[in-house]
């Protein structure tokens, strides 16, 4: 994971003009203590992990949390970063933390939020990390319901003109239209907060359809189209999809040698910098695995 896409960059770039910017509470004596509530130990969990630089700790982190993560998609953010620097613990309440650190090799600021499950479980259901651009003082951004309703339409309005479906498109964005009439929103006045919870459910949306549309139809099989799709994300440079779809495509049926041909294949339309980059992710998704 690159720290752009550690950061939610995108969901800051969409909702940002929205979101009306105040400056953060001050750190106390410069000292900040992480509440003992689900929330914050959750929060603490994390940083812990995070900070430790230890894949077994975040998979036990994971493991307890957040189980469809794993610290493959986290060391390399971790490395940018080098962990974390807690500031500021913003807002505290039982199921729900926000907080300000910064990156350990580094100046840039993070805006951070927890939600997390009731009962004893406390997995964690929305986890927010935000990067705070330079010379801005985002850390409590301030969002009513008609912020809510205007930021959910436009999103809407973006996905319906750009999505291949249309229909499929406008059943997604039904989908969060309700989950607003619900009120499953209406707890959430910090705007970014609101952006990644909504970047997440639109994330969450997009796997769900794009895979009942396009990865169950009949005319490729799914090896054909994890090979395709592996392709695609080297000469897209998006290396966080392509670790993604090298994992699928292993459980796919595609073998390591057929997946080393593809990258092989991509040097030679996408350009040898593209493909350089795309062996190094794949060593660290496909490590010493035989080949078959």
């Amino acid at each position: 994971m690159t720290r752009r896409t550690g950061y939610f960059v995108a969901a800051l770039a969409m909702f940002a003009p929205a979101l009306a910017a105040q400056a953060p509470s001050a750190t106390q004596a410069g000292q900040v203590v992480v509440p003992d509530n689900p929330a914050g130990r959750a929060l603490k969990s994390w940083l812990d992990a995070f900070n430790s630089g230890d894949a077994a700790k975040l998979n036990a982190y994971y493991q307890r949390y957040e189980p469809a993560k794993s610290a493959d998609d986290v060391m390399g953010f971790r490395d940018a970063t080098g962990g974390f620097e807690l500031l500021s613990v913003e807002k505290s309440q039982p199921l729900h933390v926000e907080f300000l650190v910064k990156e350990k090799k580094g100046d840039t600021r993070a805006f951070g939020a927890f939600d997390v499950s009731p009962g004893e479980s406390g997995a964690v259901k929305h986890f927010t990390l935000l990067a705070i651009p330079p010379g801005a003082s985002v850390a409590d951004f301030k969002i009513d319901g008609a912020e809510r309703t205007r930021v959910i339409d436009g999103a809407i309005a973006k996905l319906v003109e750009s999505y291949v479906f249309p229909e499929t498109a406008k059943k997604m964005g039904d989908s969060v239209r309700a989950r607003l009439k619900r009120g499953e929103y209406d707890a959430v006045t910090n705007g970014a907060t609101f952006a990644g919870m909504l970047t997440e459910d639109f994330q969450d949306l997009i796997t769900r359809y794009a895979w009942g549309d396009v990865w169950s139809r009949p005319g490729l099989d799914p090896r054909i189209r994890s090979c395709i799709t592996v392709a695609m994300a080297v000469a897209l440079n998006r290396p966080e999809e392509l670790a993604l779809h090298l994992h699928g495509a292993l459980r796919n049926g595609v073998t390591v040698d057929e997946l080393r041909e593809v990258l092989l294949q991509t040097a030679i339309y996408c350009g040898v910098p593209a493909a350089n980059s795309a062996f190094r992710v794949a060593q660290d998704v496909l490590g010493d695995l035989p080949a078959t």
